[in-house]
């Protein structure tokens, strides 16, 4: 069982709901049973009167737009057993699985963040000692963070038993804090034209 975490959970945005799915199918065509890490389908977005009244059309697209991603999350996600829950609370009690994987999107975009449980779950830092750690594809969203940024994340990341990035310019950042990752593909080009043409139907 591979719990992937990674920013799903109210993400209605076509890359990264397609970037959750294909990590997803990736790895259980290796034969996993992976899952969206403390995920589940989030409640429709309230309709908000003040902001109704100020950007009407905005709002009324934001709800319907929410409404297209429902039916493909409800039929293609595997989700968290135990639903979701804050990110503090989930590191109390994480999910129990043999693995874990974080990425892709701009996951490590959020390792600077002032929020310790924030980090803590970007860089996989819950669970056992015998939990596998893999980080595969994360984006940092930048070609450089603060000065004083990789004093909050190192730590964790140097733990991980397998270091990856999605961009040329995160290895580099990784490299610079004397980190050596691997430069790989986002998930959804792991997948051949055929498994995308099947789902566009």
């Amino acid at each position: 069982k591979t719990g992937n975490a990674t920013l799903s959970h109210v993400n209605d945005n076509y890359g990264g709901t397609l970037q959750a799915f294909a990590l997803q199918s990736a790895l259980e065509k290796l034969g996993h049973e992976p899952f969206l890490l403390n995920t589940s389908i989030p409640p429709r977005p309230a309709l908000q009167l003040n902001k109704l009244l100020e950007h009407p059309i905005r709002q009324v697209s934001k709800i319907r737009r929410y409404g297209r991603f429902v039916p493909f999350w409800r039929r293609y996600w595997r989700l968290d057993p135990l639903g979701h829950r804050s990110e503090a609370r989930f590191l109390q009690d994480p999910t129990p699985c043999e693995a874990c994987v974080c990425g892709s999107d701009q996951i490590w975009a959020r390792l600077i963040s002032d929020n310790a449980s924030t980090r803590r779950f970007d860089s996989l830092d819950f669970g056992p000692a015998s939990l596998l750690r893999i980080a595969y594809a994360p984006s940092s969203g930048s070609d450089a963070v603060p000065d004083k940024a990789p004093e909050r994340f190192l730590p964790s990341l140097r733990a991980r038993d397998a270091l990856s990035g999605r961009e040329e310019s995160g290895i580099g950042i990784l490299a610079k804090a004397g980190l050596k990752a691997q430069w790989v593909v986002d998930p959804t080009l792991l997948h051949e034209e055929a498994f995308w043409s099947s789902l566009a139907d």
